[in-house]
């Protein structure tokens, strides 16, 4: 009989969570689902990111590429981006699963090209993502380039679009 009621009323407590966690969340996916034109971080985008993150995505060849650069004068260390993918036009990137699970060093300046797999969108495995597609710029038939920024949070680069000058990149040639 204790036992029962214990049951039936832990029952009660994880339906009542369920209850209260289960539309927050699908408040959040429905907001995250919705594309906007401006910056998801307006305060962020005012200022020069510490990290350039530019993806660039090519249908001419199978591999495309991640190519940060460090603008700071400082060294920065990135142990996961947030979040780590990236949605725009018809495909999603991951930019955690492209730095292979290791801490990436870059040195004030540096830049570092990583090679990453554009996939079809799936939102039904991604919950946190950044949507770019105001910040992608198409250089070719073949070739778009999505500029993002990043600043860092105790060793987390949070990632948000970022609307580069469409006449230069910001990476040397």
């Amino acid at each position: 009989m204790h036992d029962s009621s214990k049951r039936h009323t832990l029952k009660l407590l994880g339906g009542s969570t369920a209850s209260v966690v289960i539309p927050s969340s699908i408040v959040m996916a429905e907001a995250a689902t919705r594309p906007t034109r401006h910056n998801q971080f307006p305060q962020a985008a005012k200022r020069r990111p510490e990290l350039l993150i530019q993806l660039v995505r090519s249908t001419a060849v199978s591999e495309d590429t991640v190519v940060l650069r460090n603008t700071t004068n400082g060294q920065l260390v990135i142990s996961q981006f947030m979040p780590g993918t990236v949605i725009f036009d018809d495909v999603q990137c991951d930019l955690n699963e492209a730095a292979a699970g290791k801490e990436l060093i870059l040195q004030p300046g540096q830049v570092m090209s990583l090679r990453t797999q554009m996939a079809p969108i799936d939102t039904d495995s991604v919950m946190e993502y950044v949507w770019a597609n105001a910040s992608t710029q198409p250089i070719s038939g073949d070739v778009s380039l999505v500029s993002l920024g990043a600043f860092m949070a105790d060793g987390r680069a949070v990632v948000y679009p970022f609307d580069a000058p469409a006449a230069q990149t910001p990476f040397p040639a």
